[in-house]
């Protein structure tokens, strides 16, 4: 065996085993909120011509390397919890979460109110939006810097989806709906 074929045969090695971490990974997340697997794509490492016709040579792989570990980010089961805060997305979308200087995305929308209003993740981090209503049009004012999601309590607004999705500047989530 040459050392051309050892190292092909480690570089295969190498990439399964990364291949079966990515895997071990997605199952210990299983019951993960809003988790998104992910996949491992492969690509080769180098080729080597080695003789053939000039126009079709024939080529010798020498290895394997990891080409790409990717999230999967299609649409996950929605299911109904019963608790009004429990909010899902369909199609793509994220929600965001934090603060103005500190804003982080999540999938996962497992929402409460906290003592003042603010909606918050199970974490405490609060959800950004828009609440303010034009009261012209009755829809939300998604014009100037999202804010934290404050309702105050005992005020109850019907639910209205969203009808366009799109990235914003400062990436924040429409609320309740355009």
């Amino acid at each position: 065996m040459s050392v051309g074929s050892f190292s092909a045969s480690l570089s295969g090695l190498n990439a399964n085993q990364q291949k079966l971490s990515v895997i071990g990974n997605n199952l210990a997340n299983i019951n993960t909120i809003a988790f998104k697997a992910s996949t491992v794509n492969f690509a080769d490492l180098v080729s080597q011509s080695i003789g053939g016709p000039s126009a079709n040579p024939m080529q010798v792989g020498l290895g394997v390397t990891v080409g790409q570990i990717a999230p999967n980010f299609s649409q996950g089961g929605v299911e109904s919890t019963g608790i009004s805060t429990n909010v899902a997305i369909q199609g793509t979308g994220l929600f965001v979460v934090g603060d103005s200087a500190h804003r982080m995305f999540t999938r996962a929308g497992n929402f409460s109110f906290d003592a003042n209003g603010t909606l918050v993740t199970p974490d405490g981090q609060s959800v950004q939006g828009w609440t303010a209503i034009d009261p012209l049009t009755g829809k939300v004012t998604t014009t100037g810097q999202a804010t934290n999601v404050v309702i105050p309590p005992g005020v109850l607004r019907p639910p209205v989806p969203s009808t366009v999705i799109g990235t914003t500047e400062s990436g924040a989530i429409l609320w309740p709906g355009t």
